[in-house]
């Protein structure tokens, strides 16, 4: 495990400077070094993705292509080439994140990235956000029609943890543990609930760098419950339904910058596939799923929100079972099979003109 000074979104802060956060401010060289190699890593992405693209496109490929599909400023950029090079015919956006929103260090290489991301966006033929909010801040930035389709879940595969094991009350957290991902504030909850539910666990499963652990673990061994954590690390996509089969509670407890509000998180859809209800922050794309679906709470980001929203989940059992019920009852809507089917017939539909 490498992280480089000029990583994508933090530059030398969370790993190098040993930050708990990015966001972190220093004072005097600490925090100008900080900014400074967070603007170099510009040039690092700059010749890290896109021209390798086009290499491996020229080395291993050179063949004509009705439809280009991609996510991503660097992958749509290389669409935008292989379509000057009538290479492709139609450009489709999978807009799937906000990625200017990424970048918290630097203004710079904030705007350098949606300049970059929205350029584009303005040349591909079609875009299709995975979200309403998504959806409307590129309306406002483009200025054209944005098509919505949301993520899903390969429902037959998580709908097999509908069944439990048995297990004492836990709450279970799947995906990239990161900085912006609250688990630092569901353990100061947890702190809190434990008065109430001595045997509360915790799952997590998923990639984190060794400091963000050890930072966990630390605080979980000053509030005195570091043996209700169970850090996993990371497992097969097709072992978690096991997991969720020995858990209550999804947790969703995104830090509300920009990058979590626009995107659409895979897990919440997971959690519900599994009968799970969600405890998510509030004013996120995938919090209006969870609030029009009534399948689960809304919180705002700090801990104690999250605290009564565990104790209100376990405690009143009726108001977790209408919850657990709304999730079975709607999550099958949102399986692939039917998105990929919505997404092909949207691009047909949209470029039959184009196509001919």
């Amino acid at each position: 495990e490498v992280d480089p000074i000029f990583n994508g979104p933090q530059g030398l802060g969370l790993y190098l400077l040993k930050d708990k956060s990015p966001l972190k401010n220093y004072k005097g060289i600490k925090q100008g070094l900080k900014k400074v190699f967070n603007t170099i890593g510009i040039f690092k992405e700059t010749i890290e993705f896109f021209p390798f693209y086009l290499l491996g496109y020229l080395l291993c490929d050179r063949r004509h292509y009705d439809i280009f599909i991609g996510g991503g400023q660097w992958a749509l950029l290389l669409g935008y080439v292989l379509k000057k090079m009538r290479k492709v015919k139609i450009v489709v956006a999978d807009d799937y994140d906000y990625q200017a929103g990424n970048q918290t260090i630097t203004k710079f290489r904030f705007l350098f990235t949606r300049y970059l991301e929205n350029f584009v966006l303005k040349q591909s033929d079609l875009i299709i956000s995975v979200g309403h909010l998504l959806a409307e801040l590129r309306k406002k930035e483009l200025k054209r029609e944005i098509k919505i389709i949301p993520n899903g879940v390969d429902y037959n595969l998580f709908a097999v943890a509908q069944e439990k094991l048995p297990h004492p009350p836990t709450l279970i957290y799947t995906g990239a543990v990161e900085w912006w991902s609250g688990l630092d504030l569901v353990i100061k909850a947890m702190a809190e609930v434990k008065k109430d539910i001595p045997n509360l666990q915790l799952m997590i499963i998923g990639h984190c760098y060794p400091q963000y652990l050890n930072y966990l673990f630390e605080l979980a061994k000053q509030l005195r419950i570091k043996k209700n954590i169970e850090y996993l690390g990371r497992k097969p996509y097709k072992e978690l339904p096991f997991y969720l089969k020995r858990a209550d509670i999804g947790l969703a407890v995104y830090s509300p910058i920009k990058i979590r509000k626009y995107g659409f998180s895979l897990k919440t859809i997971e959690y519900m596939a599994a009968g799970l209800p969600v405890i998510i922050t509030q004013n996120i794309q995938t919090a209006l799923i969870v609030k029009k679906y009534q399948c689960g709470k809304l919180v705002e980001f700090e801990e104690n929100s999250i605290a009564t929203a565990i104790k209100h989940l376990f405690i009143n059992q009726s108001i977790y079972k209408t919850y657990s019920s709304n999730c079975l009852k709607y999550a099958p809507q949102f399986d692939w099979e039917k998105l990929i089917d919505d997404f092909y017939q949207t691009i047909i539909s949209v470029n039959s003109t184009l196509l001919s």
